[in-house]
């Protein structure tokens, strides 16, 4: 979180340090376009490449755009055919992915409801991508706390009854988008984990329900697990600016529970 942090406030590298190009901040799907490889190439500019004797450079012509797809489709755990290039106007440069239908703007929130953002991380280019759909949610502080006494939960399960407890997610900022996204940029892969190593429903990240796979989430992937910086951060921002008022005082609620408590 400190590293995050002094980013924002001062800049500097990205991917742990190997990035030092500045990152993009990009919205929607439209800001790149699928290609194939038999595609002329473009270089840095926007311009189409040319060979010495006049015919057109195609991308599969370059032997570092060739070892690039390779890495994807090995981080991706797919072939090599089932990744394109990608390019973008507003960035001058490629990326590799998959292909998500036939129009070749379609991107993962075309095809994938789930995908509300989104890290890329090639080479020298890094770049945060937010849908639409990220920037219709909830201001932080938002939702008003509604907190149980801590002392009715037993090993963090909130009691039984009528009174449904508040849970974290229910308090959740558009912004916290935006902030787990930043982990994936500044840690980049080699720190922080990606696709089913994810996980964001805070009692299976903490061990205290099995994940979907049927295992339990361990503390090494907790601690690589960007949604555990972001729902951290909200605890704590409740934590110091939040409180609930009881008969006897006013109290600070907190969510180390994953539910909204207070102390007695």
């Amino acid at each position: 979180m400190r590293g995050v942090k002094n980013w924002m406030e001062s800049g500097g590298p990205t991917n742990n340090g190997l990035n030092r190009k500045c990152p993009f901040l990009l919205c929607g799907g439209t800001w790149c376009v699928r290609e194939t490889m038999s595609s002329q190439m473009k270089d840095a500019s926007g311009n189409p490449m040319v060979k010495d004797d006049g015919q057109p450079y195609l991308i599969k012509d370059s032997k570092a755009m060739r070892t690039r797809r390779k890495e994807i489709a090995q981080q991706l755990n797919e072939s090599p055919k089932s990744i394109y290039p990608y390019w973008s106007d507003v960035t001058q440069t490629y990326t590799f992915d998959v292909k998500y239908g036939d129009d070749p703007t379609m991107g993962p929130y075309a095809t994938i409801a789930r995908v509300i953002a989104f890290t890329i991380i090639e080479g020298s280019f890094g770049a945060i991508t937010l849908c639409d759909a990220t920037f219709n949610g909830r201001r932080l502080h938002s939702i008003e706390a509604s907190a149980l006494a801590s002392d009715l939960f037993e090993n963090s399960q909130p009691p039984s009854g009528a009174v449904k407890p508040q849970e974290i997610s229910e308090v959740l900022p558009a912004g916290r988008v935006a902030y787990h996204e930043l982990f994936h940029l500044y840690w980049g892969n080699s720190e922080m984990n990606g696709g089913d190593d994810e996980e964001y429903n805070f009692t299976r990240m903490v061990g205290n329900k099995l994940r979907k796979n049927g295992n339990m989430y361990t503390k090494s992937l907790a601690m690589k697990n960007p949604e555990t910086y972001a729902l951290a951060a909200v605890d704590y921002d409740y934590t110091l600016h939040v409180t609930h008022t009881t008969k006897k005082g006013t109290y600070p609620v907190e969510f180390y529970t994953g539910f909204c408590t207070y102390e007695v």
